[in-house]
C-alpha cells in the first residue's frame, strides 16, 4: 500500500507540473559520419573549369572554383580540399595576369613603345614563373587529393594537364615577342606624322564639321591605304583610309552634342606589315566651341509637406535665351510620369496625387524638357516631404495574472494632428504574447478591449505583451507598444505541498515504531515522535542513535522534522560529538531514502563511539 500511495503522489506531481517539453531524443551529431561529395559532381566541376582554362576564360574558371568551394566535405579532409582549391585559385590568377601583360605588350609593340613592351613582357615572364611553381605544387598535391576524396587515381590529374598546355602556350608567346622586340631594336622604327584641320572652330549643335588631314612618314613620303581613327571628345566616331597622297577627310555631325566644347583628334596605329616598321602617331588636338540654347525651368510646389492621398500642384514656366520654347515639359514623381504642353508664354501646371502607400520621408519631383535642334535638354528637381498623422494609444492590463487564464487589455487609440487630439475609430489592434495572438478593433470613441490566453505552460515571472495598432487609413502612422505582466503559475505553488505529502508517506512506519520504542522508556520529559522506517531486521540503528542523543541532550526529534532538520537542531548541544552523530545520520538517510544499506560493522563502531562520547 505504501508503494502504491508513493507512486500515485509522484504521478500527481508530474501531471500537475507545467507542460515542459522534454528534450527530444536526437542522434548525436558527432556520431553521424560526414558524407563525402559525389565524385561525379567534383569531376564535372573541375572538368568545366579546365575547359575554360584552355579557352583562356579565367573569369569563368574562377566561378567554377567558387562553386567547388561551396561543396560540403568531411572535417578530416577539409584542410586538404581547401588547400588544393587555394592552389588552383592562385594559378588561375597568375595565368590571368600573364595574359593581360602579354596583350599590353603586343599593343605597345604596335604603337612602337618598345621599352614599354619589354617591361610588360618582363612582368609576364615573372607571373608565368609563379604560375609554373604553383602548378608543380598542384601536381604533387593532386595525388593526396584524389585519395582523400575517394576519386579514382589520375581521373583528376589528367584534367589538370590543361594548365600545363596554357603554360607552354604563354611561354612560346613571350619568347616570340621578345625575339620580335630584339629584331625591332636592331632595325629601328620609322617615325610617322599625322596632322588634321577643320573648316570652323565654332558651330551650332546639329551643324557638320569638315575635317581633313594627312599621314606621312617622317622622311616626307605619304602613307597610302593606312587606317586612321577619328576621335570626338575621346570617343571613336569614324575610321578613314588614306589616299595615295596620304590624305583623308570626313564630315563630322554634331547633332545631340550639347556641350560647351568638343575636342577632336586622329590616331594611327600600325597594322599588318607596318608593325615593326612604323611607329604609331597621334595628331594635333583641335577644340570646337558648341552653340545651343538651354531652357530654364522655374517651378514651385503648392505644398512642401503633404499627406498620402493628398493632391498637390506643381506649376511654373520655362524660358530660353533665343525665345524658342520646347514643345512639352515632363514630370516624374512617385513612380508616375506626366507631360504637359507649354502655352505660348511657357507656363505649365501639373496636378499630382500623392499615393496612399508611399513611404514617409523626402521624395523627388523631377521636371525636364527634351532636346530639339539647338534647344538642349533641361532639368529641375524639387523635394517634397510626405508625412503621416501620428497616433498614440493608452493601454491598461492587470499587473499580475495566472497561467491558464486570460489577460484582458483595454485602451484607447487617439490621433494628433497639430494641437488637435481626436479618437481614432476602426483601428485594428493586434495583441501578441505567450505564443498567442488576439485581434480587436477600436469603437467610435477609439476605445478597445481584447483578451489573450495565458497557457498553463508559462512559468512564473515577468512576460511581455506586444500591441501593434494598424490605423484605419494610410494617412496615419502605425503604432506599437509593449506591456509587462507578472505571471504566477499556480501549479508551482502546489508542488511543495505534494512533495511534503510524499515525505509523510515515508515517515508513517518510522512514527509507529518510534512510538512503541519510546513507550517502553521512561523519559525525562515529554518525548516527541520521530521517524523510523519499517525494517525486516532488528530495530533501525538510527533509532538507537536518536534515543542516545535525546536522552543526553533532552532534545528529541519532532514528528514533522526530517533527519537533517533534527541534525541542525542538536548541533550546538552535541558539541564535538556532533560529527559522530552526523555520520550516523547520513548513513541512515542513504539507507532510508537512497536504498543504500549501511555497513553494519561501521554502524556498530559509530554507535559505540557515540555512546562513549555522550557519557563523558
Amino acid at each position: 500500500m505504501k508503494e502504491l500511495a508513493t507512486i500515485s503522489l509522484i504521478l500527481m506531481v508530474l501531471v500537475s507540473m507545467p507542460a515542459i517539453q522534454s528534450t527530444p531524443r536526437h542522434v548525436d551529431p558527432s556520431g553521424i559520419p560526414d558524407e563525402y561529395p559525389s565524385v561525379i559532381d567534383l569531376l564535372s566541376i573541375y572538368a568545366s573549369m579546365m575547359d575554360k582554362v584552355l579557352l583562356e576564360d579565367f573569369r569563368g574558371s574562377l566561378e567554377n572554383l567558387r562553386e567547388s568551394m561551396r561543396i560540403h566535405v568531411p572535417k578530416d579532409v577539409k584542410y586538404i580540399y581547401d588547400r588544393f582549391n587555394e592552389l588552383l585559385g592562385d594559378v588561375l590568377d597568375k595565368l590571368n595576369s600573364t595574359r593581360r601583360y602579354i596583350d599590353v605588350a603586343k599593343l605597345d609593340t604596335r604603337l612602337g613603345l618598345l621599352e614599354d613592351a619589354r617591361g610588360n613582357l618582363s612582368m609576364a615572364t615573372y607571373s608565368l614563373a609563379q604560375a609554373n611553381l604553383t602548378y608543380v605544387e598542384i601536381r604533387l598535391s593532386v595525388i593526396v587529393f584524389e585519395r582523400m576524396l575517394r576519386i579514382p587515381r589520375n581521373q583528376l590529374a589528367v584534367k589538370l594537364t590543361s594548365i600545363e598546355e596554357v603554360l607552354a602556350r604563354y611561354r612560346d608567346e613571350i619568347r616570340d615577342l621578345l625575339n620580335m622586340l630584339e629584331a625591332l631594336r636592331e632595325t629601328g622604327l620609322e617615325e610617322t606624322e599625322l596632322w588634321i584641320r577643320i573648316d570652323k572652330n565654332t558651330v551650332w549643335v546639329g551643324e557638320s564639321i569638315e575635317l581633313s588631314g594627312f599621314l606621312r612618314s617622317v622622311k616626307g613620303y605619304p602613307l597610302e591605304a593606312r587606317t586612321v581613327s577619328i576621335y570626338l571628345n575621346g570617343r571613336g566616331v569614324d575610321l578613314l583610309s588614306t589616299d595615295k597622297e596620304g590624305y583623308f577627310s570626313v564630315k563630322l555631325p554634331t547633332s545631340g552634342l550639347y556641350k560647351p566644347s568638343l575636342q577632336v583628334y586622329a590616331e594611327y596605329i600600325p597594322a599588318g606589315g607596318d608593325v615593326g616598321r612604323y611607329r604609331a602617331s597621334k595628331s594635333n588636338v583641335i577644340t570646337i566651341n558648341m552653340l545651343y540654347d538651354e531652357p530654364l525651368i522655374h517651378a514651385q510646389l503648392s505644398h512642401h509637406v503633404a499627406l498620402p492621398g493628398q493632391i498637390i500642384h506643381v506649376y511654373g514656366w520655362v524660358n530660353t535665351s533665343l525665345g524658342k520654347l520646347p514643345d512639352r515639359i515632363y514630370l516624374d514623381a512617385f513612380r508616375e510620369s506626366l507631360s504637359r504642353s507649354l502655352d505660348v508664354d511657357g507656363l505649365f501646371d501639373f496636378s499630382l496625387k500623392i499615393p496612399e502607400d508611399v513611404a514617409e520621408g523626402h521624395h523627388r519631383v523631377r521636371l525636364y524638357t527634351g532636346s530639339s535642334g539647338i534647344i538642349a535638354p533641361s532639368e529641375r528637381v524639387l523635394i517634397i516631404f510626405v508625412e503621416r498623422i501620428p497616433i498614440n494609444a493608452t493601454c491598461q492590463a492587470p499587473v499580475v495574472a495566472l497561467s491558464g487564464g486570460n489577460i484582458v487589455v483595454t485602451g484607447r487609440v487617439m490621433s494628433s494632428a497639430g494641437q488637435i487630439v481626436t479618437p481614432l475609430p476602426y483601428s485594428k489592434i493586434i495583441i501578441s504574447g505567450f505564443g498567442n495572438q488576439s485581434i480587436a478593433y477600436s469603437d467610435e470613441g477609439g476605445s478597445f478591449k481584447a483578451s489573450i490566453n495565458v497557457p498553463l505552460s508559462i512559468l512564473t515571472g515577468y512576460s511581455k505583451i506586444s500591441l501593434f495598432i494598424e490605423p484605419p487609413s494610410q494617412l496615419y502612422k502605425a503604432y506599437s507598444l509593449s506591456l509587462e505582466v507578472f505571471i504566477i503559475n499556480p501549479l508551482y505553488m502546489l508542488a511543495p505541498s505534494i512533495l511534503l505529502a510524499i515525505a509523510l508517506v515515508y515517515s508513517t512506519p518510522l512514527v509507529k515504531e518510534m512510538g512503541a520504542t519510546i513507550g517502553r522508556k521512561k523519559p525525562r520529559e515529554a518525548v516527541e515522535e520521530i521517524y523510523v522506517p519499517e525494517m525486516a531486521s532488528d530495530r533501525f540503528f538510527y533509532v538507537e542513535a536518536l534515543l542516545m542523543v535525546g536522552d543526553a541532550t533532552g532534545l528529541y526529534i519532532r514528528e514533522y522534522e526530517t533527519i537533517r532538520e533534527y541534525l541542525r537542531r542538536v548541533r550546538e548541544a552535541l558539541g564535538k560529538t556532533y560529527q559522530i552523530f552526523e555520520q550516523i545520520s547520513m548513513l541512515a538517510e542513504r539507507e532510508l531514502y537512497g536504498g543504500q544499506p549501511a555497513n553494519r560493522m561501521i554502524v556498530e563502531e559509530l554507535l559505540t563511539r557515540l555512546e562513549e562520547d555522550l557519557r563523558r
